[in-house]
């Protein structure tokens, strides 16, 4: 079962926490993985918080410092 979310508001990434090994990024409303060069959920289509990034290499920054918000290591 998926969650309603405000379309207007882009999709957040799921969180990577400090104990975690794996750094890949997901979307908190599909739960799918999503690389630097998409915008958009890759899923449902939805914006991606990063989507208003110039480069990619910005956006993953963006949704790197995101993800990695209760993890300490300050991407």
């Amino acid at each position: 079962m998926r969650l309603h979310y405000n379309e207007n508001v882009p999709s957040d990434m799921i969180p990577i926490y400090p104990m975690s090994t794996n750094d890949t990024l997901f979307t908190a409303c599909c739960g799918c993985a999503i690389l630097d060069r998409e915008k958009g959920c890759p899923e449902c289509g939805r914006p991606v918080v990063g989507d208003e990034a110039e480069t990619d290499h910005e956006r993953g920054n963006i949704r790197r410092a995101n993800a990695s918000r209760y993890d300490g290591r300050g991407w």
